[in-house]
């Protein structure tokens, strides 16, 4: 059996990107997880019913690395984004980056 993709930095980048745009959106990183995740069990595998901020995420994954590498690739991205520490720790490297981005479009950077 062939081992799964990993995902790459830039699909890391991606798929944080869409993780903290929702959540602010809808009002906090709870807000994201505050329905069960639900899935089916057809006797040949598991479908799981991703959420709908999930799905600009499934698009890309599952054109980058087909469907059938997608499903375990989506579950483990969905238990990673879930974790609030992890969470936490992108969303303020995302501010820091903002800022200095910020800083030095307007020259008050102190480089």
């Amino acid at each position: 059996m062939m081992p799964s993709p990993q995902l790459t930095s830039s699909d890391q980048d991606f798929i944080w990107q869409v993780v903290l745009r929702a959540a602010e959106r809808r009002g906090g990183h709870a807000e994201l997880f505050s329905t069960p995740l639900e899935f089916e069990d057809d006797g040949q595998r598991i479908r799981f019913h991703w959420p709908d901020w999930m799905q600009e995420i499934r698009t890309y994954v599952c054109a980058k690395y087909g469907e059938k590498d997608a499903q375990s690739l989506l579950l483990e991205i969905f238990t990673d984004v879930m974790s609030k520490e992890k969470f936490d720790a992108r969303h303020s490297w995302a501010i820091d980056l903002e800022t200095s981005v910020l800083q030095r479009v307007s020259g008050t950077s102190p480089h």
